[in-house]
C-alpha cells in the first residue's frame, strides 16, 4: 500500500532553473555510477557512513541513488515542491539551501542511526527538508492525497498542510516500526523527519525576513491568475474523466442519447458527452473540455453534415458520429475502435448515421420551444401541456416532439 501527497495546482512565475539542473545532475551521475562504474565500491566512498565520518560525504551522499525506483521517487517530489520553494526563494538561494538541508538530514541520522557501518545515499534528506520549507509557504495549495497498491490508486482531493501532514505521519510511524526491528533498516526515515524539521523551521526564518515580502508584493497578482486559469482547465479535465460515457456494444443508437442526463451534452466536433453547468446551458455554447472546441449549440448528439469531406483514410464512427483518421491496418481488417467514445466499429462507414428526432426522445421528453433544448417532463408537466425550460427559462405552450415543429416557431417568432 502507498500514501503520497500529489500537488494539484500551484503554478511558478518563473523558471526552476536550480531544480531541473538538480534533477539532471542526480540523473546523469546515477547513469554514470551504476552503469560505467563499480557502483557498490562507489556507495562505500562516497555514500555517508557514520561510523567512518567524513564531511566530503556529506554532500556527495545526497547524488547518490540506489536504483532506478529510488532515483525517480526522489526526482518525482524535488520536481513537484522545488520548483515552488525556489520561485519564492530564488535559484542562488535554493541551491545552497539544498544542501543545507541535505546535510542537516545526515547529520540527524548520524546521532540517531541504528546500523552505523551502512552508507547513507539519496537526495531524500534534502528534498525532505524542501517539503517542509514548500509547507511554510504554500499551505493551503491544492493537492491529493494518493491511496492506493500495486498500480491502483484513489485520488483524495486537499491541500498542502494535510497531503504533506499526513506523509510526515507516516514517517514517524515508519521509523518507529523500523527501530522495533520488523520495518525496513534500508531506508533512513530519521533522515526524513530531521530534514523535514530543519526544513521548516528554516522556511519560517527566511518567511519573516524579506522573502514573503518581496514575492508577494512583485509576483502575487501574477500568480493568482495563473493559479485560476490553471484551475479552471483543471476542473475541465475532471470533469471529462467524470462526465465521458461509455456504451456497451451493440446498443440501439435512439437509447443511447435517452442515456444523458438533462444537464449532458454532445460536443458536435469530438463526440464527447459533458456536464454543462448552469451558465453554459443558459448562454447555450461552451468549451469542449475533451478537443477545447467551442460549441455554440446545445446538442443531445453528435451531427454530421453528409457533405462533409473524408479524407481517404478517414471513416465515420456508427456509434458517435466522429471522423476517425484509421491506420491501414484497421482499414485492411475492416474494423476500429473509435478514439472519441472508445466504441468498436464492426464496418467501415463513410455516411454519418442520421438520428431522427423520434428516436432523440424519450416518452416525457419534449423540445423547448425557443431554445431547442430536450426537457425531461414530470407527469403534471405532461398533464398541463405547459413546462419551463430549464436551459432558457422560457415557459412552453406546447409539447413539441420534433425540431422541425420547433424551427416553425422560431421563424413565424
Amino acid at each position: 500500500m502507498f500514501l503520497i501527497p500529489v500537488e494539484r495546482n500551484n503554478p511558478v512565475v518563473k523558471k526552476p532553473f536550480a531544480t531541473w539542473s538538480l534533477v539532471i545532475a542526480n540523473v546523469l551521475i546515477f547513469a554514470i555510477t551504476y552503469f560505467f562504474m563499480d557502483f557498490e565500491a562507489t556507495v562505500y566512498e562516497f555514500g555517508f557512513i557514520p561510523s567512518e565520518f567524513k564531511v566530503l560525504t556529506l554532500f556527495t551522499s545526497l547524488f547518490l541513488h540506489g536504483g532506478f525506483w529510488h532515483l525517480l521517487g526522489n526526482m518525482y517530489f524535488l520536481y513537484m515542491f522545488g520548483d515552488n520553494v525556489e520561485d519564492i526563494i530564488t535559484w542562488k538561494v535554493f541551491l545552497p539551501v539544498y544542501l543545507f538541508l541535505g546535510v542537516a538530514a545526515n547529520l540527524v541520522h548520524y546521532y540517531y542511526n541504528s546500523a552505523p557501518d551502512m552508507p547513507v545515499i539519496g537526495a531524500s534528506g534534502a528534498i525532505s527538508g524542501i517539503m517542509g520549507m514548500y509547507l511554510v509557504f504554500y499551505p493551503k495549495a491544492s493537492f491529493y492525497i494518493s491511496i492506493g497498491q500495486n498500480m491502483q490508486s484513489a485520488n483524495i482531493k486537499s491541500n498542502a498542510f494535510v497531503a504533506v501532514g499526513v506523509w510526515f505521519v507516516m514517517q514517524l510511524v515508519f521509523n518507529s516500526i523500523s527501530k522495533s526491528g520488523s520495518g525496513d533498516d534500508n531506508i533512513a526515515y530519521i533522515a526524513h523527519i530531521g530534514g523535514f524539521i530543519t526544513g521548516y523551521i528554516f522556511g519560517w526564518i527566511l518567511k519573516a525576513t524579506t522573502v514573503d515580502e518581496n514575492y508577494y508584493n512583485n509576483y502575487g497578482d501574477k500568480r493568482i491568475k495563473l493559479i485560476n486559469e490553471n484551475e479552471k482547465a483543471i476542473k475541465r479535465r475532471e470533469q471529462a474523466d467524470e462526465s465521458l460515457i461509455s456504451f456497451d456494444k451493440g446498443e440501439d443508437l435512439g437509447k443511447k442519447w435517452h442515456s444523458l442526463g438533462k444537464d449532458e451534452y454532445c460536443c458536435q466536433f469530438c463526440g464527447s458527452v459533458l456536464i454543462l453547468n448552469e451558465k453554459e446551458l443558459r448562454e447555450k455554447s461552451y468549451v469542449c473540455a475533451v478537443c477545447n472546441k467551442f460549441n455554440t449549440k446545445l446538442k443531445k448528439h453528435k451531427e454530421s453534415s453528409k457533405t462533409e469531406k473524408l479524407e481517404e483514410n478517414e471513416y465515420y464512427c456508427s456509434h458517435c458520429n466522429s471522423p476517425v483518421k484509421l491506420k491501414k491496418k484497421e482499414i485492411a481488417a475492416g474494423h476500429f475502435l473509435c478514439h472519441n467514445c472508445n466504441m468498436e466499429n464492426q464496418k467501415l462507414v463513410k455516411e454519418p448515421i442520421i438520428i431522427p428526432d423520434s428516436e432523440l426522445l424519450a416518452e416525457d421528453e419534449y423540445f423547448c420551444g425557443k431554445c431547442g433544448a430536450i426537457v425531461k417532463l414530470s407527469k403534471d408537466e405532461i398533464g398541463a401541456k405547459v413546462f419551463i425550460c430549464y436551459s432558457c427559462n422560457t415557459e412552453n405552450l406546447e409539447l413539441l416532439k420534433s425540431k422541425k415543429d420547433n424551427l416553425e416557431l422560431i421563424e413565424n417568432e
